[in-house]
């Protein structure tokens, strides 16, 4: 029931905006922020380097992890409150690539666990406000998932990746829903009663860690 540093070595000088735990718990990928700039960086865990993946100008933002926990997944600053997404090796070596072509700004990309899919949610404040949607790997296609009137936010697959979490304004405030993936349009339940923000699946995916409204 103690707090303790994941390691007592590890001096960022920055500010962690973002954070995503590699699938094998080796890692750690973040968004640190300092002197006005953000780049993507990787924190071997518990010991070991911390080490920057991204460079030039841009400010890079929101990790994700590749199924494989190779590469890391984020996005881009477009210079319009959105992101154009990317991946790179987590090491670091190599060149970022494009995993598909946005025509929008997103907010948020991720993999699902079998990489079948990559998941993406449009940057909230335009058009689309939040909406959801799917992109099979290695197609163009998009497929969309959730697209409301309400701002959608924070979405996360389970891990047999049969069921979308999110979060939804819809009600008035920030609640957090639950639909089945794929078939999105089936089902839909509203797990959170009290405001519910950042959903976040245990590796079991029987149970979902979130934000209340109090934070």
């Amino acid at each position: 029931g103690l707090a303790s540093r994941v390691d007592s070595a590890w001096k960022m000088d920055g500010t962690i905006d973002n954070l995503a735990i590699s699938p094998n718990g080796r890692a750690i990928a973040v968004q640190l922020a300092r002197n006005g700039k953000s780049d993507i960086w990787v924190k071997q865990l518990p010991g070991g380097p911390f080490s920057r993946i991204t460079f030039g100008d841009t400010n890079f933002f929101r990790p994700s992890w590749t199924p494989d926990g190779d590469h890391v997944l984020y996005l881009g600053d477009r210079g319009d409150g959105g992101g154009t997404p990317f991946v790179k090796r987590a090491d670091g070596v190599g060149a970022a690539t494009r995993p598909f072509t946005a025509h929008v700004g997103l907010g948020q990309i991720l993999q699902t666990a079998d990489g079948q899919w990559m998941i993406a949610r449009r940057v909230a404040g335009e058009a689309g406000n939040g909406d959801i949607f799917g992109v099979r790997t290695g197609d163009t296609a998009t497929v969309q998932l959730v697209a409301t009137p309400a701002r959608e936010m924070t979405p996360a697959i389970s891990p047999d990746g049969k069921w979308l979490a999110y979060a939804s304004d819809e009600s008035g405030v920030s609640e957090f829903y639950v639909r089945p993936f794929q078939n999105v349009s089936d089902a839909r339940w509203q797990i959170s009663t009290a405001g519910g923000s950042a959903p976040l699946w245990s590796h079991s995916g029987k149970e979902i860690f979130f934000r209340n409204n109090q934070n």
